[in-house]
């Protein structure tokens, strides 16, 4: 995953090749997010470029089509089919068709980050570059309430799990419960974050994994290296 403004976290595999127990990413296929627009509707493989099965038709969408910026950072399924689109220029919904441009930079500046509440799917968390969070709900964005060096971070990623919504950013890894209440679940930058159905914490950090039990037991794989 590239950071924004060129910065390159260390490598990370994905953590589905390297733990084949978990399966947290399993689902993660559909329309890739590119920093030149959206391609759809299938994800192969991504090194050095993407390799796009021959049965599959490829589309492609930019700011000509009607995305606000070309720089995508991230989307996520709408509850009614269509697909939310985070780019630094504002974040969009797109049914496949047309582009309905929902908030624009001048409310939220560089996205990075986004997730669908499952509880309130009307809901979106967002993560910003430097702005740390901020909820969507009918329409209008505004940043949430939280811990000072969340609210200075860059997001590199956002998760939802039961009530709790979960962040990785810049400055650490993060919990916030229903309540309003957050947790600082590690000091280390965080470049991806994930709950397994039983309640592992898992997280990519500075060239390794680690995984959290609900029990306290951590357990580490690392260091990583590139194409490892």
């Amino acid at each position: 995953r590239s950071a924004p403004n060129g910065r390159i976290p260390p490598p990370c595999p994905s953590l589905v090749s390297m733990l084949p127990s978990f399966s947290g990413w399993s689902n993660r296929v559909g329309v890739v997010a590119l920093l030149g627009g959206l391609i759809g509707p299938h994800v192969a493989t991504a090194a050095p470029g993407l390799v796009m099965e021959a049965a599959w038709q490829v589309d492609s969408w930019d700011h000509e089509q009607g995305l606000p910026q070309s720089t995508v950072t991230a989307v996520a399924p709408a509850p009614d089919g269509s697909l939310w689109v985070a780019t630094f220029g504002g974040l969009s919904s797109f049914d496949g068709r047309l582009f309905d441009n929902v908030a624009s930079a001048d409310v939220i500046s560089r996205l990075t980050a986004l997730a669908v509440s499952p509880d309130e799917p009307e809901v979106l968390w967002l993560g910003t570059e430097g702005g740390g969070v901020w909820r969507l709900s009918a329409g209008e964005a505004a940043q949430v309430g939280q811990p000072e060096e969340l609210a200075r971070s860059t997001v590199y990623r956002i998760v939802t799990s039961g009530e709790d919504v979960w962040v990785g950013a810049s400055r650490g890894s993060f919990r916030r419960r229903l309540d309003g209440r957050w947790e600082v679940v590690g000091e280390q930058s965080t470049f991806d974050i994930d709950v397994s159905p039983r309640g592992v914490i898992w997280r990519c950090l500075q060239g390794e994994v680690v995984a959290t039990w609900p029990d306290g037991r951590r357990e580490e794989w690392g260091p990583l290296v590139a194409g490892g």
